[in-house]
């Protein structure tokens, strides 16, 4: 019903039946996708008619999606994608010391307070946008980064590389004259000190 209020103003305006919408909300549901997507796709509705019911509806200014649309990427710095994707906005641009924000629902003052937090800031101008566009901004400037090559750990942990040096000192430092000259070829000779130490 939430969907039907807000673009009321195609009945209004004798766009869309109220009939018509009826079954559009339902095929919405059965099909779980946005009901906007639905009415443009299979009932021949305007996206430029929906923009302009959702303007009136929450009385801000309706943004479609453009391949013009350039967000900064300062603007992006330090808001994680998953904060977008669960509340679906995205910053805009800034004009006048004001953000300019994308948002699918900007009568949601939950939302909202949140993105203010999450900008710290409330100075933000809200603009309307279908939620599939929202999405498509989104991943057009989240790009999914590449898995980078991740190196073989050492199979020796490095508490057994430490207590192998340990062992092998002592052994040294308490081994007659002989096997220390017999040492000096040992793989691990290098960590026998050059005097002895007094191991505690």
């Amino acid at each position: 019903q939430k969907d039907r209020v807000r673009l009321e103003k195609l009945m209004q305006e004798g766009i869309l039946t109220s009939d018509r919408m009826n079954q559009a909300m339902k095929e919405s549901l059965e099909a779980k996708r946005d009901l906007a997507t639905i009415l443009i796709q299979r009932y021949g509705v305007s996206k430029k008619a929906i923009g302009d019911a959702l303007a009136d509806h929450f009385s801000c200014p309706f943004t479609p999606y453009s391949d013009d649309i350039f967000i900064p990427s300062k603007l992006l710095a330090g808001i994680e994608k998953s904060s977008l994707l669960t509340l679906l906005w995205i910053p805009l641009k800034v004009v006048k010391g004001k953000i300019h924000i994308l948002i699918s629902d900007p009568a949601d003052f939950i939302k909202k307070r949140e993105i203010e937090k999450i900008l710290e800031t409330d100075s933000i101008q809200y603009s309307v946008a279908l939620a599939p566009d929202i999405l498509k901004l989104i991943e057009r400037f989240y790009p999914e980064e590449e898995a980078l090559p991740q190196e073989k750990p050492d199979p020796t942990p490095p508490s057994d590389l430490l207590d192998l040096d340990i062992k092998t000192t002592r052994s040294m430092t308490h081994a007659p004259a002989s096997s220390l000259d017999a040492s000096a070829d040992h793989p691990l000779s290098g960590s026998v000190p050059t005097r002895p130490v007094e191991v505690k």
